[in-house]
């Protein structure tokens, strides 16, 4: 959706254009970037993909932050900064979702060079932490900027003839274009340890094929990103997060 509204934008496409149809730039992406970095067998090979990543993420926070200080300013609205609100369930449920990485550990262990556990303590300490403050300065500096206004997707809430937020956007879906690939390695791993007869190339790239295709028709079956969090967060996020790992270390430890 990002990525066609900002080609409608910058080259004046009519909404019956192929590049104005969200269904083909999904798929034109998903062939020409996703595909390829998901065929890739090591996830140490994505570290150089995921460092992009993360530049791009900082590029998205300045952006937001530079027009904190210089958007217009919007009416004032009815208990703006009030502590509990309705919306406080499907929050808990979007930020789960963004700290989710236990069902990672396993292969991003193993793509430490010379892993161990204090190798590994320092890793997880410090990505969670910047994870967490970039995470706070996304959530307060975006709220403060619309308050009530605001939309589920922040960059929603930017006018489409913003040039600065426009590239945020499309830095934006480079970013998840970029970060996909770690969870497509996680879901092709499962599938292996469960069929194990991923032993062929054919094989191998069928699954892959099969999974991005997979999140493929999921993504171009809504285009509302709000609700695609919240319900991952409650569905997916909350039992890995909070209920496997407890249940695990009972069944382990009772």
């Amino acid at each position: 959706d990002t990525v066609t509204k900002v080609l409608v934008r910058m080259f004046g496409l009519s909404p019956t254009a192929l590049l104005a149809r969200r269904d083909f730039v999904v798929l034109l992406c998903a062939f020409t970037v996703v595909i390829p970095l998901c065929l890739q067998k090591d996830m140490a090979r994505l570290a150089r993909a995921s460092l992009v990543s993360l530049f791009f993420v900082v590029f998205i926070l300045t952006a937001v932050l530079l027009r904190f200080f210089t958007f217009f300013s919007l009416p004032p609205t009815e208990d703006a900064f009030q502590f509990y609100n309705s919306g406080v369930i499907p929050a808990i449920g979007v930020m789960a979702f963004a700290f989710m990485c236990h069902h990672n550990v396993f292969l991003l262990y193993s793509s430490i060079e010379g892993a161990s556990q204090e190798k590994w303590d320092k890793v997880t300490h410090f990505s969670v932490s910047a994870s967490f403050i970039v995470t706070v300065a996304f959530g307060l500096v975006g709220y403060i900027t619309f308050t009530g206004y605001v939309q589920g997707d922040l960059l929603e809430n930017y006018c489409w003839n913003d040039d600065l937020m426009n590239l945020a956007r499309v830095v934006f879906s480079a970013t998840i274009l970029l970060t996909f690939p770690i969870e497509c390695l996680v879901t092709r791993a499962v599938v292996e340890a469960v069929w194990q007869r991923l032993d062929t190339p054919r094989s191998y790239t069928a699954v892959t094929i099969a999974i991005v295709m997979g999140a493929y028709v999921l993504s171009v079956s809504t285009d509302c990103l709000g609700i695609v969090l919240e319900l991952n967060g409650v569905l997916a996020a909350v039992p890995l997060a909070f209920v496997l790992p407890a249940a695990t270390y009972l069944k382990l430890c009772p």
